[in-house]
């Protein structure tokens, strides 16, 4: 990746930094304001930030997204490809 373009990095690090929190919680699914509330405490990630790394983890069927009863609220859960590739990038 190139250390010209911050943006890049920092799209790149968020998108790794959501696919690791939702892989240490693999049980629930949660909004991206949730996921992005928890991140805030080290990162400074946007709510936007954090709603385009889920896409993009979804694209790539590392997240599910599902919706609340009501339809209303998408919620993000790891799957079992996104599982191996955080533990994948751990090694």
């Amino acid at each position: 990746m190139s250390a010209e373009n911050p943006q890049l990095q920092r799209n790149e690090e968020c998108r790794m930094t959501v696919r690791g929190y939702l892989a240490e919680r693999n049980t629930v699914a949660q909004t991206a304001a949730t996921i992005q509330r928890r991140l805030r405490t080290e990162h400074d990630f946007t709510l936007d930030e954090v709603k385009s790394a889920c896409a993009f983890l979804e694209g790539l069927e590392h997240v599910s997204k599902h919706f609340s009863p009501d339809g209303v609220s998408a919620h993000y859960k790891i799957t079992s490809e996104g599982v191996l590739a955080r533990e994948r990038s751990l090694v």
